[in-house]
């Protein structure tokens, strides 16, 4: 439902942290678990089909050609970068992957595939930037004084990309509003040497 109707994800989110705070079952007095998670405080069911479909529509030889692949796969990244910015699930290493992936050279030499994971990959940082920069901290920890190591090499790779002729306006749109955020979280408030 929240990828399908992106202006739910934040309900969503809300809705799975609550369900978080719900006793877990126990058998044999011990928790549950589905694939090794907690039913409702580690979120075992949702979490283990979430990754499925992540990992799945991230084939490159299928998602960009079905229909909404690039729409779709940044709805995705939206909702997990949400996901780990509220603490729901912790899903930073593979909002590091969606990044990487999108600054990798043989990606952004093809049209397609830049026009797939551009989009995802800047929506993992409008919606999920502070976990970004804390990467290395435990979820919910004291900010860091200083960025993720790849926090500036993104942030001035992502700067270029935005001023490219070759990319659709709304990419170009999209890229400088995750710039915006990572300058802010950078800035934080008592300022920050780490802007580029």
């Amino acid at each position: 439902m929240a990828i399908e109707l992106p202006n739910t994800q934040d309900q969503v989110v809300e809705l799975l942290a609550a369900i978080k705070k719900i006793p877990d079952p126990v058998r044999n007095g011990q928790p549950y678990r589905i694939n090794g998670e907690k039913v409702f405080s580690q979120l075992g069911y949702f979490g283990a089909g979430f990754a499925d479909s992540w990992s799945g529509l991230q084939d490159l030889l299928r998602a960009p050609d079905q229909p909404l692949g690039p729409e779709k796969w940044a709805r995705i990244n939206a909702f997990a970068a949400r996901l780990t910015t509220r603490f729901v699930i912790d899903w930073r290493h593979r909002n590091v992957e969606t990044i990487d992936d999108a600054l990798d050279e043989k990606y952004l030499m093809d049209a397609r595939t830049r026009n797939f994971f551009l989009p995802a990959a800047a929506s993992q940082l409008v919606y999920g930037a502070l976990p970004l920069w804390n990467l290395g901290n435990d979820p919910g920890a004291e900010p860091r004084l200083s960025p993720y190591n790849d926090w500036v090499a993104w942030r001035s790779s992502l700067g270029k990309l935005a001023d490219r002729d070759d990319l659709a306006k709304h990419i170009q749109a999209l890229l400088r509003r995750a710039v915006e955020v990572m300058d802010a979280i950078a800035q934080g408030p008592e300022g920050s040497p780490w802007l580029v």
